[in-house]
């Protein structure tokens, strides 16, 4: 278990210097109209493209894969790709605030062993560390049971059942590319 522990957060952390930017940043308010994140979850990653609206709000679309673990405390669930809209809100200069709605399929689920699609509402908080940023993202789930095609099987707003407040695993949020 300690290996596997010390493995992880190799894989974790080997990134950061592979895909660190070595331009420096101004110091001043958010100069930059664009930005590709990369984030880094348990076994999944995420990359994000944001775009200045206002000084301090974004809009933004994600798409993710891999194993993206969720919890609601006596469940989890594993989604294997995700595609999420969200709006990003900059508090301060370390915190900043998420809100957007996500899509994906789920591959396993311990409460049902099922598999389908959900819908979801969620909030990410995240602090800034220098360069790179540590968050976690609850949400409101619906789920429902069936094929992850949407378009093949068709699914109705009626087949969704919630499924509770979730929240994800510890996100690493790594800058790519800003400009």
């Amino acid at each position: 278990m300690k290996k596997l522990l010390i493995i992880y957060a190799m894989l974790l952390l080997m990134p950061i210097g592979l895909l660190a930017q070595n331009d420096s940043i101004s110091k001043t308010k958010n100069v930059y109209k664009n930005q590709v994140d990369l984030n880094l979850q348990f076994l999944g990653i995420e990359i994000s493209y944001e775009r200045k609206l206002l000084n301090r709000l974004s809009i933004g679309y994600s798409i993710g894969g891999g194993a993206l673990f969720r919890s609601n405390g006596k469940d989890i669930y594993i989604e294997r790709i995700i595609h999420k809209l969200f709006l990003d809100f900059q508090l301060t200069n370390k915190f900043h605030i998420s809100q957007g709605v996500t899509s994906s399929s789920i591959f396993y689920s311990t409460s049902d062993d099922n598999s389908g699609v959900s819908i979801g509402i969620e909030t990410g908080l995240f602090f800034k560390l220098k360069k790179i940023e540590l968050g976690f993202e609850p949400s409101i789930v619906f789920f429902s049971e069936g094929d992850w095609r949407i378009l093949k099987g068709g699914h109705s707003i009626n087949n969704y059942k919630l499924r509770g407040v979730t929240t994800s695993l510890l996100i690493l949020r790594i800058p790519l590319s800003r400009w």
